[in-house]
């Protein structure tokens, strides 16, 4: 049991999940009414739909964490497992009660903090949110896994220097985490500093290879415009996770540019999309997963339920800058220019780097629209920012 929970504390090591796992298993083989060990499971279990988007594993942690409630209701860790697990079937208003339960049995438990800001994160009260991530890491100012959801809510609100600030303390705090260094690689790839944010992902990959490591060094060589190397990549990451919708819909962006590869674009979102209302099941409040799905039907010219989707996910998230840009994209495969004209603009608001605006290929024509230099892009040059399709 407690080299189970060894393990878990270092979730960021893929490897790690199924050690804890297998821990947790024998445990409740030796006592079956081990109430610490199903929540451990449920934990661990979670972590692991988490990286590998395997459904299956939700479903075994919510039989889990209910098990372990059953057993004794007065666990403040079996709340908070079980109010992650809500947070990830989106029932955000059940994770809050059971996270603040929690915090009723241990007032000054950093976990459940981190989990309610993340809760908060999701209902869309990012002030509430910022400032429980941060009373959770003044509670345990060691605690990298706080850190690191802190960063990862300044990266979704586009407050990267603050995103940045965060992951390096992460990788101050574990030198040895290949994910610390493939998410500050990922952010200098949001931020377009590139050859920065390759040095990351190496080093990321060197400690330990993962998929999300293949992913984000994808990304850097696809926003690079080397598609080519960014399929590579992508294919890489598959193979670690091949239930990962993100990873398949990353792939099929860039067969879609690759020279002599866009033939298998086609095939390659659909298996994506197929993937993602998978995940959209186990979550349908997700305005992220939702407008993901938009941009992969808008490939494949299904101007319709591309339509659908974004409209859906604009409605659960209308600030959510992620969102806002996927919409533009939607818009403007869809022939609507001044919708996506609109999005565009209140995506950059919102805080999406202008750079991958200036970048995307489906806004290329856009963007040598009038408006968009005048209104939503006011320091683009005349002449297109040259992307190298080979």
């Amino acid at each position: 049991m407690v080299e189970g929970l060894g393990y878990l504390r270092r979730y960021d090591q893929p490897d790690k999940i199924d050690k804890a796992i297998a821990s947790f298993q024998s445990a409740v083989a030796a006592d079956p009414r081990y109430a610490h060990a199903y929540v451990g499971l449920a934990q661990a279990r979670r972590f692991r739909y988490d990286l590998l988007k395997e459904t299956r594993s939700l479903d075994d942690a919510l039989e889990d964490a209910s098990r372990a409630l059953a057993l004794n209701d007065r666990l403040a860790p079996a709340h908070i497992a079980m109010g992650m697990i809500q947070t990830d079937k989106g029932e955000n208003e059940r994770a809050e009660s059971e996270f603040r339960t929690a915090l009723m049995l241990e007032p000054r438990n950093a976990d459940a903090y981190r989990e309610l800001a993340s809760t908060y994160r999701a209902l869309g009260r990012t002030d509430m949110a910022e400032a429980t991530y941060k009373h959770a890491i003044d509670l345990r100012q060691d605690d990298w896994w706080s850190w690191k959801q802190l960063g990862v809510f300044y990266f979704n609100n586009g407050q990267l220097g603050e995103a940045e600030r965060c992951f390096l303390e992460v990788i101050r705090l574990t030198p040895d985490s290949a994910k610390a260094y493939s998410n500050l690689g990922g952010l200098y790839g949001r931020m377009g500093r590139y050859a920065a944010a390759i040095v990351q992902v190496r080093k990321s990959l060197s400690i330990k290879p993962t998929s999300d490591g293949y992913d984000n060094l994808g990304g850097i060589y696809y926003w690079s415009g080397d598609y080519l190397q960014a399929s590579a990549q992508f294919e890489k990451a598959i193979k670690m996770a091949p239930e990962n919708s993100r990873f398949w819909g990353d792939l099929a962006d860039a067969y879609r540019w690759a020279p002599r590869l866009g033939p298998k674009a086609p095939d390659t979102y659909r298996h994506a999309i197929d993937l993602i209302q998978r995940e959209i099941a186990v979550n349908p409040l997700d305005a992220q997963l939702r407008s993901r799905l938009a941009t992969w039907w808008a490939a494949l010219s299904r101007r319709q339920e591309a339509i659908l989707e974004i409209q859906k996910a604009i409605r659960l998230a209308p600030h959510d800058g992620l969102v806002l840009y996927h919409s533009a994209l939607v818009y403007e495969q869809a022939g609507e220019r001044e919708r996506a004209l609109l999005a565009l603009r209140a995506a950059l608001k919102a805080g999406y780097p202008t750079d991958k605006a200036r970048r995307a290929l489906p806004l290329e024509t856009l963007r040598e629209h009038p408006r968009y230099r005048r209104t939503v892009d006011p320091g683009y040059p005349l002449t297109k920012v040259p992307v190298n399709k080979e």
